[in-house]
């Protein structure tokens, strides 16, 4: 079965273990993260409760399983069920300017193909992932997504595309 899958990276001029405690303390996740709630103890298998608040999509709890923690270095969440698996992914790799963040996610099952192939679409999850990487990196709330509420259209997509490739 193909994966849909999407995938950014960054730079953050901070320690190493300063992003993984802020990455693995859920609870302290409302102070810097307004997209995402996780509920439980970060540690390797431990089961927990995902949510997210990306504009038009409403927040909504679901089961997660966090299936790889390698402290400082990666952290992992699987999600889902029969026919639609999501494995979010993160991994921290530290550089001389502070931490590469390599960050992701991968769809896969035969619900993933058709809701990619007819609805929704992989450009969609960059503004998002660029609001998350700003809010872990400090630049917090004020990285809002773009087109809060809203899907993005046709035409915005293709802008955005446009806008890309210059």
């Amino acid at each position: 079965m193909n994966e849909i899958a999407y995938s950014t990276e960054l730079i953050i001029r901070q320690p190493v273990q300063v992003v993984w405690r802020r990455l693995t303390s859920f609870d302290d996740y409302p102070s810097w993260n307004p997209y995402q709630k996780i509920e439980g103890e970060a540690k390797e298998g431990a089961k927990v409760r995902f949510s997210v608040n990306w504009g038009h999509v409403a927040r909504k709890s679901v089961p997660a399983r966090i299936t790889a923690f390698d402290p400082p270095r990666r952290l992992e969440f699987t999600l889902g069920w029969i026919g639609f698996r999501e494995r979010r992914w993160i991994e921290l790799e530290p550089v001389e300017q502070g931490v590469r963040i390599r960050h992701g996610v991968r769809f896969t099952g035969w619900l993933a193909q058709i809701a990619f192939k007819h609805q929704l679409k992989t450009e969609r999850l960059k503004p998002y992932y660029e609001a998350w990487g700003a809010a872990l990196a400090g630049r917090g709330r004020s990285a809002a997504p773009p087109q809060a509420g809203k899907p993005l259209n046709r035409r915005q997509r293709r802008a955005a595309r446009k806008k890309a490739g210059d």
